[in-house]
């Protein structure tokens, strides 16, 4: 556990002090992930998603999501599309951020279901182009069979016009 905060906190500070100011009209693409061992149980979030800015603190996301878990000794892997929005509290270079989406999901044991996410979020900028964005948030299931969690996220972003 330290060496994970340790490496969490050396990212964070060897993020310079770029300062990338996306304007309206600029994309992104972003790619986050996750891994959890609960109680033995290993579990795997990945995401590739498309960014819009609609000005220099409003961002809108398109994206796929894929959810891998061995939980009760079978390995299952769910799919689903995603869509949010989130709003940085600073238009330039480093900023804290809130977010929220929306998935749809296909599960395998049950009709499609839908999940939501609310996160807080702190964008660090490598360069004009390139971030390392950290999550953490609430994700809540409307299906009884996925425990709602709390779920922490690292992602990298490139920004282009």
């Amino acid at each position: 556990m330290k060496k994970r905060i340790f490496c969490f906190l050396s990212l964070l500070l060897i993020s310079g002090a770029a300062h990338a100011e996306p304007d309206s009209g600029s994309s992104e693409l972003e790619l986050f992930g996750n891994y959890t061992n609960r109680d033995g149980d290993n579990s795997l979030y990945a995401s590739v998603a498309y960014g819009y800015y609609f000005n220099s603190q409003v961002r809108w996301t398109l994206g796929l999501s894929a959810f891998g878990s061995d939980a009760g000794g079978s390995s299952d892997i769910t799919v689903g599309a995603r869509t949010g929005v989130a709003y940085h509290f600073s238009p330039r270079g480093n900023t804290a951020y809130v977010s929220g989406n929306l998935y749809v999901l296909d599960i395998e044991e049950a009709s499609d279901t839908v999940a939501v996410d609310a996160f807080l979020g702190y964008r660090s900028y490598l360069n004009e182009t390139t971030a390392l964005s950290y999550e953490i948030g609430y994700r809540t299931y409307f299906e009884d069979l996925i425990d709602d969690e709390v779920v922490a996220n690292f992602g990298i972003v490139f920004l282009f016009d």
